[in-house]
């Protein structure tokens, strides 16, 4: 046990991969949780102890590439597809698993959710990335992509470790948590920046997903066959909201909820609320607005609006 006494943190041995997981006990299907890119299990810490409090077992993990686990793989997505699969087989159990992710670990999770093979039950996206992305976040990463043989030079600049961390944290409680994070999610989250050679590694990964298919095609989405749940900030500016309707159309059963004034990560910005979701689901997801494949109309989606 680490930190909060009710979240235990092991290794463990996903896919091949040896990883770090955080668990709580408790009764019910298990909630399983990916985090977004450059994070790490340590951003669902709020949610789990909030899951934890109404008694509801809950996995989180490092992915490939993040916190403890070892290098992202190439392709990026094929490889996280394949974590994914042995990550809910590993927890799923007898009942079946609900998969929740956020950012790209939401992207991950909406195409785990078209594989009808896992065990899966429902899936949450929380800000997830595959369905519009807004335009600072294209534009970041086509001049990465560009700007890379320079930005290689500076990766072998002698940078003390304590100032890239120091300003991984600012970012990450500034930008990420919006200043609503519990200040030792800053610390965790730039503990796992080794340096500056670390910010090569994380620029060419972005540039490694930026180079895959990550858009959500409707073709991709007809093929998901359990309710979701997606979850969005009104002030999110990476994933943009815009492209939700595309899935309320296509999903059978689909929902979307949006936080008031919440960002990228409602787990940290509104642990209680995402909770209270999760643990409602398969049932909280309900028949959307779009026209399903057998001709009949469904009824019209529910859109909810919430305070955190």
């Amino acid at each position: 046990m680490t930190g909060d006494p009710i979240i235990a943190e092991r290794f463990a041995e996903i896919a091949g991969v040896c990883t770090r997981v955080l668990e709580v006990p408790g009764d019910g299907p298990a909630i399983l949780l990916l985090h977004g890119f450059t994070d790490s299990a340590d951003s669902w810490r709020p949610l789990l102890a909030e899951l934890a409090a109404r008694s509801r077992r809950a996995v989180a993990v490092d992915m490939p590439g993040s916190g403890h686990a070892p290098p992202l793989g190439r392709p990026v997505l094929s490889s996280l597809d394949q974590f994914a699969d042995g990550f809910v087989r590993a927890y799923a159990g007898g009942e079946g698993a609900v998969l929740a992710g956020n950012s790209l670990g939401g992207l991950v999770a909406l195409r785990a959710a078209a594989r009808p093979a896992l065990p899966l039950l429902a899936v949450a996206g929380l800000g997830p990335a595959g369905l519009a992305y807004h335009q600072r976040l294209e534009s970041l990463a086509r001049w990465l992509t560009r700007l890379d043989p320079v930005l290689r030079v500076v990766d072998r600049l002698p940078v003390p470790r304590p100032i890239v961390r120091g300003a991984m944290r600012v970012l990450y409680d500034r930008r990420l948590a919006r200043g609503r994070g519990d200040a030792s999610l800053g610390r965790r989250y730039a503990s796992h920046i080794d340096g500056v050679r670390d910010l090569g590694r994380i620029r060419s990964d972005l540039i490694a997903v930026n180079r895959d298919e990550t858009h959500l095609s409707e073709d991709s989405l007809r093929s998901i066959a359990v309710p979701v749940l997606l979850v969005w900030g009104d002030a999110d500016h990476l994933a943009d909201v815009g492209g939700a309707p595309l899935l309320l159309r296509t999903v059978a059963e689909s929902k979307l909820v949006v936080l008031d004034d919440c960002g990228h990560c409602p787990q940290v910005e509104a642990p209680g609320i995402v909770a209270r979701l999760l643990v409602t689901l398969p049932a909280s997801a309900i028949p959307n607005g779009a026209d399903r494949a057998d001709g009949a109309k469904a009824p019209q989606p529910k859109i909810t609006w919430e305070n955190p």
